[in-house]
Parts: C-alpha cells; structure tokens; sequence
C-alpha cells in the first residue's frame, strides 16, 4: 500500500479533531481532505477520489448516521469504506453505524496510532 496515493475525507465540525487528524495523516503520507457538515462531505465524497472516510456522528445538519445512509445509497460513493468516529460509544450507536455500512468504529478520544493501524487495515482490504 503506497499511502501517498491514498486520499482520506476528514468529516468533523471541530476544529481540534480536524487538526489532529489533518497534521498525523498529512505527516503520514495521506492526502486529506475536509468538511465540517454532512452536505458537504457527501459533495466532497462524489466530486472526489477519497479512498476511505473519517466520519464523526455529530455533525450540524444531517448527522453522520444519515450522511452514511446517504453514501452507501449512492453509487458513486458506495463502496468507499466509511469509518465513524465519534465519542458516542453505546453498543447500539456501533451496531446503528455497522447497519447502515460503516466498516469501523473509533471512539474519541482520538489515538493517531490507532487511527493509522485502522486505516492502513481496511485500505487493504479495499484493495484487496
């Protein structure tokens, strides 16, 4: 896997998510990509080559439940693999984002390992 080829849409309403996730994976090799609402990630997503996304749950507008809702109902966006993360970490909120096509789950606070070894795992199996 070369992760300067791979491009990560970044979907949270804070700015200090954001940041962290933009510095760790820009000095990891990704390219990333933004947005801070539902509406716009799902533009980002169709207008983009993302190869994975980061989505948190709460987001103003559409939540991030719908906004996968909305990907995987989309052909243009269906099969890029969505992970949520989010500090929501109830079973039934992860069994919700599995339902609806999430492939991951991880729970704030944000450990840049983790999301690393998270990302490299399902960008393999995309490739695969």
């Amino acid at each position: 896997m070369t992760r300067d080829r791979s491009a990560i849409l970044v979907v949270a309403d804070t700015h200090r998510t954001q940041d962290l996730l933009l510095e760790y994976l820009k000095g990891s090799g990704f390219r990333v990509l933004l947005a801070t609402d539902g509406e716009t990630a799902l533009d980002v997503a169709c207008h983009s080559q993302s190869d994975i996304i980061l989505l948190d749950v709460i987001l103003p507008g559409i939540d991030g439940f719908e906004t996968c809702r909305r990907l995987k109902s989309n052909r243009q966006t269906r099969a890029i693999p969505v992970i949520f993360i989010t500090a929501q970490t109830s079973t039934v909120d992860k069994l919700h984002g599995f339902a609806l096509g999430a492939v991951d789950y991880i729970e704030k606070p944000i450990q840049s390992e983790e999301v690393l070894a998270r990302l490299k795992t399902h960008l393999t199996i995309q490739r695969l």
